[in-house]
């Protein structure tokens, strides 16, 4: 991002800070959400792998031919059509097996109260009170095994979803890893930017309104002894009012910028590069706006990565490069 003769080895990759691509932060609440699955299942041994909601296939732009082309190189499609063509016969397979389990169990129980109202000739009829009392007794076991073969049956549906349709394990644990990380990268820049405002608050202003109530206290001792004196020491709290004015207002610009949520980033970071230390080019850009979480983590990654280059980096020049990809920058 910077460049410049004298710069010292490694100043120039702490300027770049590498390629950061900017993301809605609401595109990691599926991610939170399969964590906190993961968390809850993780403590026995064959956890099931969460399925998670049908995310759309991402694409280069929004128009709809590029949608459906992505939609189609989606592994994730193909495995949802599987599944789909398998659901029917499968399912009805297994509710005809269970159905008839059970059906098999309760007619067994209910035939000795059936019995007296059976036909003549028919199998009901022909069983003597022994045969009766079998035939009841036969439905307890009947019933144990089709509970059994229920049971195992919705397991194999379940199994059948989850081998098609749940995320990756291997793919989870990263997307779980990536949520740990980029928490505590926020965490640890929200931190860092407290500190820095409690630091520029206790050096700078501060410091200067200080200055200007003792210099205003020493102009009211000598207002009866040395009218000549008060004049220059109040011109002197005037002046040092002046610089303790604007590095609040500064400050107040670096913790939100109006500029950002009336015009947009391009006229934020434009502004940025008007304040630097070093001459900045804004290149590329893009149309519309993006979400508002989207640009306020840009604008602090530009806005500090400006201030190493100032501090760190001894280049003469900058160029930041901008380019939107959806809602991704």
């Amino acid at each position: 991002m910077a460049d410049g003769p004298g710069h010292r080895p490694g100043a120039r990759r702490r300027a770049r800070g590498g390629d950061r691509r900017i993301s809605d932060p609401r595109h990691f609440d599926g991610a939170l959400a399969l964590g906190r699955e993961h968390g809850a299942r993780a403590g026995g041994a064959g956890a099931r792998r969460p399925i998670a909601r049908p995310q759309p296939a991402p694409a280069k732009s929004a128009r709809l031919l590029d949608r459906a082309i992505a939609c189609v190189r989606d592994r994730r499609t193909w495995r949802d059509l599987g599944y789909m063509l398998l659901l029917g016969p499968v399912g009805i397979s297994a509710g005809a097996i269970a159905i008839g389990l059970w059906s098999g169990a309760f007619a067994a129980l209910l035939a000795p109260a059936v019995a007296s109202g059976a036909p003549a000739g028919s199998l009901l009829d022909d069983l003597d009170s022994a045969g009766m009392a079998a035939v009841a007794a036969a439905s307890i076991p009947l019933a144990v095994l089709a509970a059994i073969v229920t049971r195992g049956l919705a397991a194999g549906c379940a199994a059948l979803a989850e081998g098609l349709l749940a995320e990756d394990r291997a793919e989870l644990e990263q997307r779980i890893s990536s949520l740990k990380a980029t928490r505590s990268g926020a965490v640890d820049s929200a931190d860092a930017r407290l500190r820095r405002i409690e630091r520029d608050l206790h050096d700078g202003a501060q410091h200067r309104l200080a200055y200007i109530a003792m210099e205003l206290g020493r102009a009211r001792a000598k207002l009866a002894t040395d009218p000549d004196q008060v004049d220059a020491l109040l011109a002197e709290a005037h002046d040092e009012s002046k610089v303790a004015m604007r590095e609040l207002r500064d400050l107040v610009r670096g913790i939100h910028p109006s500029v950002l949520s009336d015009r947009g980033l391009d006229a934020a970071l434009s502004g940025l590069a008007e304040r630097a230390s070093v001459p900045v080019e804004i290149r590329g850009g893009f149309e519309g706006r993006l979400p508002p979480a989207v640009e306020t983590a840009a604008y602090y990654v530009v806005a500090e990565t400006l201030t190493n280059v100032g501090r760190h980096s001894g280049a003469t020049a900058a160029h930041v490069e901008l380019q939107r990809d959806g809602d991704q920058l």
